[in-house]
């Protein structure tokens, strides 16, 4: 496969690598996602714009807002394609160049509510495949979320969308995929650097305290299960977070060591970025043991990583 190189993913950014919210925030690990054609499909997502007399509480917008950020995840790892995700919700996509279909996302209240994907023609804007599942419960939500990244997938087929197989990813668990497709747009809300920054007392104190809530979430996300995903999230919206303002890192740093700690084998992904999340909580010599043997590691794209993660 013609893999692409730096020099055009910097040409695309915005379009697809900077799309997987945990990817910027963790200087960018692209040994951490699998190679990609220079002539792969554009994939472009975005959630549905919700009626504005519907209202929304922030986990209500994340939600929604993260759909497309979650779906773009198991793109980019199950299939040939190159996601991009809208930044915010859209009424329709209309035309545009370089990306031949769109997904669009929406989340229909009623009883039961149903979570809607669409795969559209990004010419015309015509349907071409609809994926309808209804939320019987709080319960049923997992289990719904988790369907929505192999059932796309398989719908992209039909667009010639070739469908792969990655061992780093795998959906989350039930019981926490509604924290982590929220997690997705959390970490990129967080990582903004306006996020703690208010004249206001009261409201930092507030960004504070739902950033701490985010946190602890996916805190609980990460060390619920082996799988790496979840960790990925974990570290890059505490990292991304830190550097925008938050001032309360140590109170994940139980979360943070167990997670790390379990991780003994380097070629492990939360074994690499463990050099990064260890930094982030003031466990600097731990992280420069990792980071040393690491250095064994024969990949010159994951060495440059490593060589800017030690200098975060």
């Amino acid at each position: 496969m013609d893999a692409i190189g730096r020099d055009e993913q910097d040409a695309t950014k915005g379009r697809f690598v900077d799309d997987l919210s945990w990817f910027a925030p963790l200087l960018a690990p692209a040994w951490l996602l699998p190679g990609v054609s220079k002539d792969a499909a554009r994939v472009e997502l975005a959630a549905e714009r919700w009626p504005e007399e519907t209202p929304l509480d922030q986990d209500g917008r994340d939600l929604r807002q993260g759909l497309p950020l979650f779906l773009a995840e198991g793109i980019r790892y199950l299939t040939n394609a190159l996601p991009s995700v809208r930044p915010e919700p859209v009424a329709s996509f209309g035309e545009r160049a370089g990306a031949g279909i769109s997904i669009m996302t929406s989340i229909v209240a009623g009883h039961p509510p149903v979570i809607k994907v669409r795969l559209m023609d990004a010419a015309f804007g015509l349907e071409r495949d609809s994926i309808e599942r209804e939320v019987e419960s709080d319960a049923d939500l997992g289990a719904v979320l988790v369907s929505l990244p192999r059932a796309t997938t398989d719908a992209l087929r039909s667009t010639g969308v070739r469908s792969s197989w990655d061992s780093r990813y795998s959906p989350p668990p039930p019981a926490s995929a509604a924290r982590v497709v929220r997690g997705h747009r959390a970490c990129v809300r967080l990582c903004d650097p306006g996020s703690f920054i208010s004249e206001s007392a009261d409201r930092r104190a507030a960004a504070r305290d739902e950033a701490r809530l985010v946190l602890r979430r996916l805190a609980d996300a990460a060390t619920s299960t082996s799988e790496a995903l979840p960790a990925v999230l974990f570290f890059a919206t505490l990292v991304g977070a830190t550097r925008a303002g938050f001032d309360a890192t140590n109170d994940f740093r139980m979360s943070v060591n167990a997670r790390c700690m379990e991780a003994t084998d380097p070629r492990d992904p939360v074994f690499r970025l463990s050099v990064i999340a260890l930094r982030a909580i003031g466990d600097e010599a731990i992280a420069e043991r990792r980071a040393q043997r690491l250095e064994a590691v024969e990949d010159p794209s994951f060495q440059d990583w490593l060589e800017r993660a030690r200098k975060a």
